[in-house]
């Protein structure tokens, strides 16, 4: 007895992960079946050579414990033989842009991803993230691929090691992986594409081996998080068999050059710049905002950037694998524990007497000690109720906020390709008014992947969190009470004071239907306080209207005209701005009379414009016309002239 208790409280300590915790418990949790019986012995609970106990795919833990050891291996050495690929594939490449006449272009640059707005090869970015991201998740979860020793390890001295350790697992696994990220940006096209096909089918063989090996099957849950891995090596292989024969069929006359310039989607969107914005009226609809949200605008030639897509799809695939973590560790705890007490509550007597055997003794002990000894069954009872109610909540918490972060994602991609057609059509009211400068927009677009996944990692946590504590309590004192007939004391305050909540509630609305039908015309199109103030002034029964309808009977007072026009001037431009404040429709309204005013204007102006080229062109002409008949009668007059002399001559020979 005392070596078994012994040899599962060793278990325990040491530092396993999470699956072997899982699978100890499913192995406890399935030897319950069998206490009635008394078939089973203390150290059955460890044997892995039953096939009803066994961990994973007919093998024991060390088989998988080897797997794992082999890929962490894998890794380290990839590693120094990815620098040398990419020594050689620099060499080999030319650069294109930058310096070309310095060493004949060589080396090259061969960067993984362009992290700013890029469309090129989406699909490829994105399948070959998701493939990596299982073991990013492993990272994450806290092993390591390389470790230091035990002993520095674990000095609490040395705590800090453990984070240069992880920065350098995290070096070590973007250099396994730098090879299948710079194959698709070499200029040799089927050179590339064979040797990342070659690379991805080295890691697809080691994934499927790690499968097949350390999948668990005893507990019932299977690393799905694992097979998303897999959908993104299989349409990754088709993508670069895809690519390989492009350069064979690739028609040199479908190109963006060839396009006309009036046909380009720029052309139209930059013509757009020229129309004047349309003011649209707000909607008081709440369904028709929220369909809004999650529409999208139809944009011809819009593509998603790179960026984005790949920051997205491991972002979703990273919160799936976080929430089938939780599940897979936390659930068989709870499972767990739900067993024990059923297990300790079939033994208790009607006097609250326990009687245990040794194997239910020694789950005690290994989960709470004794402490279930001291406790009647009722108590045991209600113990175990609390223990399904946290059970559900954190389940229903994990696919909860797993499900609002996926829409929230979704959204991000609606607000992305709307804040892009706004800046198409030269719109920037949602940017801020201080743009940052040019070298901080750019550091800002390499740190957006790495900040955007954490923001999404640790939001999915706490809200999970939140969610969980938030239904417990819910559940545990106002549910379950209500539904025993109990009232505790949460529900007696909230039966003293819901009558003031209620009549609150009313007021609040009675007063915004007055406000909005009683005291706004057209339902708040216009504040009308001025207007009454104003009749108000002009009715005999007040001070102000006797004076104002019979002066001579008020006293004289000596008044400045100039200061008193002051102070109507500014009280009619702070009702104003109150008024507008209270009526957007009215801002909306004004908005929309100024623009009408304003295009009125221009064609006008243009008209007149037009009038007056009319009457100088016909000024021009009448001009012309003058000149042309003051030159005729020039010419008539020497005409005459040269006939008399020409006769005078006539006559003159004659003589």
């Amino acid at each position: 007895m005392d070596v078994a208790k012994n040899y599962c409280l060793d278990l325990i300590k040491e530092n396993l992960t999470a699956t072997n915790v899982a699978e100890l418990a499913d192995c406890l949790v399935k030897a319950y079946e069998k206490i009635s019986t008394k078939n089973v012995t203390i150290l059955d609970l460890f044997e892995d050579d039953d096939e009803d106990y066994a961990p994973v795919n007919g093998t024991n833990f060390s088989k998988c414990f080897e797997v794992k050891d082999t890929q962490k291996k894998t890794i380290v050495f990839s590693a120094p033989l990815a620098i040398v690929f990419l020594l050689i594939m620099s060499a080999w490449d030319r650069r294109r842009r930058c310096k070309l006449n310095c060493c004949c272009a060589w080396p090259g640059c061969l960067f993984p991803v362009n992290l700013l707005d890029d469309t090129k090869r989406r699909l490829y970015y994105v399948c070959a993230f998701v493939s990596m991201s299982y073991l990013l998740l492993d990272l994450f979860f806290g092993e390591n691929f390389w470790e230091i020793g035990v002993e520095v390890r674990k000095d609490p001295k040395m705590k800090w090691i453990n984070t240069f350790v992880k920065m350098l697992n995290v070096c070590l696994l973007c250099l396994a992986f730098y090879p299948m990220f710079v194959c698709v940006r070499l200029h040799k096209v089927i050179f590339a594409n064979l040797v990342g096909i070659g690379n991805m089918f080295f890691w697809l063989v080691i994934r499927t081996r790690e499968l097949y090996f350390c999948t668990p099957r005893g507990s019932g849950y299977y690393n799905i998080v694992h097979l998303t891995s897999l959908a993104g090596f299989i349409p990754l292989l088709l993508v670069m068999l895809w690519q390989i024969q492009l350069p064979f069929y690739q028609n040199v006359g479908n190109c963006d050059f060839c396009v006309p310039l009036i046909e380009t989607n720029a052309y139209k969107y930059v013509r757009d710049l020229l129309k004047p914005e349309e003011v649209q009226e707000p909607v008081k609809n709440i369904i028709y905002k929220i369909k809004t949200k999650f529409k999208l605008e139809n944009l011809d030639g819009f593509k998603f950037s790179t960026r984005l897509c790949s920051t997205l799809a491991v972002g979703v695939v990273g919160m799936f694998g976080i929430a089938i973590f939780f599940h897979r560790t936390i659930d068989p705890r709870f499972r767990f524990l739900h067993d024990v007490l059923e297990a300790v509550i079939d033994q208790v007597t009607e006097k609250d007497e326990i009687n245990l055997d040794d194997l239910t003794e020694l789950i005690l002990y290994v989960v709470h000690g004794e402490k279930y000894r001291k406790l009647p069954k009722s108590i045991l009872t209600e113990i175990l109720a609390i223990v399904n109610t946290f059970r559900g909540c954190f389940l229903t918490g994990i696919y909860l906020s797993l499900m609002l972060h996926i829409l929230f994602c979704i959204h991000m991609a609606i607000a992305y390709k709307i804040h892009i057609a706004k800046l198409y059509k030269g719109r920037k009211n949602f940017m801020g008014k201080s743009l940052p400068s040019p070298d901080s927009t750019v550091v800002s677009a390499f740190k957006y992947a790495g900040y955007q996944i954490a923001y999404l990692f640790w939001g999915f946590t706490l809200v999970m969190i939140l969610i969980t504590v938030v239904l417990s309590i819910v559940i545990l004192l106002f549910i379950r009470p209500l539904l025993k007939g109990h009232v505790n004391w949460l529900i007696k305050i909230l039966l003293s004071l819901w009558p003031s909540v209620l009549v609150s509630i009313i007021l609040n609305i009675l007063q915004l239907v007055l406000a909005r039908l009683a005291f706004l015309q057209e339902k708040g199109r216009f504040f009308c306080y001025m207007l009454i103030d104003k009749l108000n002034s002009r009715d005999d029964r007040t001070v102000n209207g006797s004076i104002g309808d019979h002066p001579e009977n008020a006293a004289p007072l000596a008044v400045d005209e100039e200061v008193q026009l002051k102070r109507n001037q500014i009280k009619f431009r702070w009702w104003k701005c109150y008024t507008l404040l209270n009526n957007p429709e009215l801002v909306f309204d004004i908005k929309r009379k100024i623009h009408e005013e304003i295009r009125r204007k221009k064609r006008e102006e243009l008209l007149e414009k037009m009038k007056a080229e009319k009457e100088l062109d016909k000024a021009k002409k009448k001009d012309i016309e003058s000149e042309k008949n003051s030159r005729n009668d020039e010419k008539e007059p020497k005409k005459d002239t040269q006939i008399v002399v020409s006769t005078t001559v006539l006559v003159s020979s004659i003589a």
